[in-house]
């Protein structure tokens, strides 16, 4: 019996699924429509990879070297229940919809198999190295493209996918290799590209593991509520969250771009109530093309145009009991150009952003 089983998209762009799947039987045997497999994964965006084609061969024309099968080395290897789960799929409900082909490459004149592993055995116990199906074609610059379309592959897919321990694994044996620099802006460039489909919780999470295990040094800093927190308590000794600092009788806030209405309405809030001011620390974010002092400046800018228009509101020129908030100085966020020791100063007075002091 030859078996024709069509599952997944093919190429950089995404396809309509094909929902049959061609069965040949014998002479005098009526043939029969079985679902196959679907995929809403592209493989396009994958550096160094590049997409061949799609091509009808058989399962054991193609080599399965499980020791390539990185996305599941981190947890024990393949697993006896996925597999035995999707044997059982496949013999009660025949290929099901949402999964994608497997990807093959041909190198030195074999077809080595790059995606699909517990498909693979599965399909084999299923119908044995007789099956033919169509797999989807792909050729890789290098080793480092083929574990980069695994991550992908298993990211975006509903299947049993990658766990962050295998990703992590990967990408350092990458920084090892020297196939990948060792910095901050490289790691994150590589979790963000490869795991499109995962929040950015986790994959904080994943650039968080990879740079302690390569002993990646922080170049850029976007500071969390916590981490600020504590920063400031035991570099200068200053409060957030509108917390009241006796020594310096005022209320401590950080200010993050973006937010700068919120911090102004609770700054204000606090000055109505009891006339004393909130001496703000700025906190940007690391996305968008401007540099870090206009950044800086942008968020000063955007504040005393909201005070401006208070005033406005109000019908006077000045706040008659003086301003409810104060800048005192900028996190340091670009640690190839900052130190981690103390604030960029904000001179209280005229707002000007001035020079980190050295340690």
């Amino acid at each position: 019996m030859v078996v024709v089983v069509q599952y997944g998209l093919t190429g950089g762009k995404q396809y309509e699924p094909n929902v049959s799947v061609r069965l040949e039987p014998p002479h005098g045997s009526q043939s029969r429509k079985v679902r196959l497999m679907s995929s809403k994964f592209s493989k396009g965006h994958v550096s160094g990879v590049k997409y061949v084609g799609i091509r009808t061969m058989l399962l054991g024309e193609i080599i399965y070297d499980f020791t390539q099968n990185k996305q599941r080395s981190a947890d024990g290897g393949e697993k006896a229940s996925h597999k035995a789960q999707l044997v059982n799929s496949f013999e009660e409900h025949g290929i099901l919809e949402d999964r994608p082909k497997i990807v093959v490459e041909d190198r030195n004149g074999k077809t080595y198999l790059l995606d699909g592993y517990n498909r693979y055995a599965a399909m084999e116990t299923w119908k044995g190295l007789s099956l033919a199906l169509e797999v989807d074609v792909v050729k890789c610059a290098d080793q480092t493209a083929r574990e980069d379309l695994q991550i992908a592959a298993n990211i975006c897919l509903p299947q049993h996918e990658a766990s962050q321990k295998s990703i992590v694994n990967t990408i350092t044996e990458q920084i090892e290799r020297g196939d990948l620099a060792n910095n901050q802006a490289s790691v994150k460039r590589k979790v963000n590209e490869l795991c499109k489909g995962k929040d950015k919780t986790w994959k904080v999470q994943v650039i968080t593991a990879v740079m302690t295990g390569a002993g990646t040094v922080t170049d850029w800093q976007n500071w969390t509520d916590s981490q600020a927190t504590t920063w400031l308590e035991a570099k200068h000794n200053r409060t957030t969250n509108f917390n009241y600092d006796a020594k310096r009788k005022c209320y401590g806030a950080v200010m993050k771009q973006e937010s700068e209405y919120r911090t102004i309405m609770r700054a204000s809030e606090k000055f109505a109530e009891t006339g004393i001011p909130t001496e703000v620390t700025i906190a940007v974010l690391e996305k968008g093309n401007l540099s870090l002092h206009a950044k800086r400046q942008s968020v000063i800018d955007t504040t005393n145009k909201w005070l401006e228009a208070l005033l406005n509101v109000c019908g006077v020129e000045e706040f008659p009991n003086g301003y409810p908030l104060t800048f005192v100085g900028c996190l340091p966020q670009d640690f190839t150009t900052e130190n981690d020791e103390c604030l960029i100063p904000i001179d209280p007075d005229t707002d000007a952003i001035g020079t980190q002091p050295t340690p």
